[in-house]
């Protein structure tokens, strides 16, 4: 205590030394902080000044999205618009192609059918000059000059034929050569009616056939021509036979004299693949006919006569390749 009391002034100036350092040290503290925050303040200012330019540049930016997603709606618009109308194209252009198909087919089918009438056409002027000839007429001849001369001439009764070169001496010296060449050709041709008359048909019964021998041929056979055979309900048979060979004649029949059937094959297959009634009297071995090539080989068909119609008993069988 007695020491204390002998140096309290020096240790009092400590003391308050002291303090006075230490409020000095608050003071700087202080003092370092409020700068630190100033500091802060003004940082703080900077980043909202950055944030306020970044906020503009974002509503630019949706702005910009806005009117993408606009034109975006636009084009996607349209384009539903031009898919329909392609579809539209499309359908018809899909319905044109069936039609043209179909076009085709009923073409074919045309062909056919003309084909068809065509053979049907020869089959009947074929029956046509056949029944002609059975009723002493000229066949219906193919050139319609000669036709109109052969009516005109034959219309005019014979006595005024004899006399009408007398009578008309208006008339060139050409129009009476022709007429007196039509009136010979009359002649002739009813002289020929005579003849025909007077000699069996070799269509008829089987005792023509056997009472007629083929030239350079065989007497036991005979070797006749037919046009595509016909059917009537089940049966399919061959009718108005030729001694020759004419440019309806598809069909070669062997007839034997002696047994009264026959045995037929095709002149020329390839001519005639493509025709329904001439493939009636056929069966084909291979590739289709419609893409064959070459004929290998022929196995004749086998037929019968009933009255004037061959009835064919066997198809003949092609083999193609």
């Amino acid at each position: 205590m007695s020491f204390i009391q002998d140096y309290y002034l020096p240790i009092f100036g400590i003391l308050l030394f002291l303090i006075v350092i230490e409020g000095l040290i608050i003071y700087l503290q202080y003092k370092e902080k409020s700068k630190r925050r100033r500091k802060g303040n003004s940082s703080n200012s900077v980043s909202k000044e950055k944030y306020n330019a970044v906020v503009v540049k974002l509503n630019a930016s949706r702005s910009d999205v806005v009117q993408l997603k606009s034109k975006c709606n636009k084009i996607e618009k349209e384009y539903k618009d031009l898919y329909i109308k392609y579809s539209q194209v499309d359908e018809k252009y899909n319905k044109a192609c069936l039609d043209i198909i179909k076009f085709r087919q009923t073409i074919d089918e045309l062909k056919e059918n003309i084909k068809k009438l065509e053979q049907k056409i020869k089959d009947l002027t074929r029956d046509n000059d056949e029944l002609n000839k059975l009723l002493g007429k000229e066949p219906a001849p193919n050139v319609t000059e000669t036709a109109s001369t052969v009516i005109a001439t034959s219309t005019i009764p014979e006595s005024k034929q004899e006399e009408e070169p007398t009578s008309n001496d208006s008339t060139t010296s050409s129009t009476s050569n022709a007429q007196d060449v039509a009136v010979e050709d009359e002649q002739k041709e009813k002289e020929r009616n005579k003849d025909q008359k007077s000699e069996p048909s070799v269509e008829e019964p089987n005792t023509d056939i056997t009472e007629e021998k083929p030239k350079g041929g065989s007497p036991k056979e005979k070797t006749m021509y037919a046009s595509f055979p016909r059917s009537a309900g089940s049966s399919i048979y061959f009718s108005d036979l030729s001694d020759k060979l004419l440019d309806d004649s598809y069909f070669e029949l062997t007839i034997s004299i002696a047994s009264g059937k026959a045995s037929f094959r095709p002149l020329d297959f390839m001519k005639i693949r493509n025709y329904d009634p001439a493939m009636a009297a056929m069966l084909t071995e291979g590739v289709k006919p419609n893409v064959a090539s070459t004929v290998i080989g022929i196995e004749p068909g086998k037929a019968h006569i009933e009255g004037k119609d061959w009835i064919i008993d066997n198809l003949a069988k092609i083999k193609l390749a």
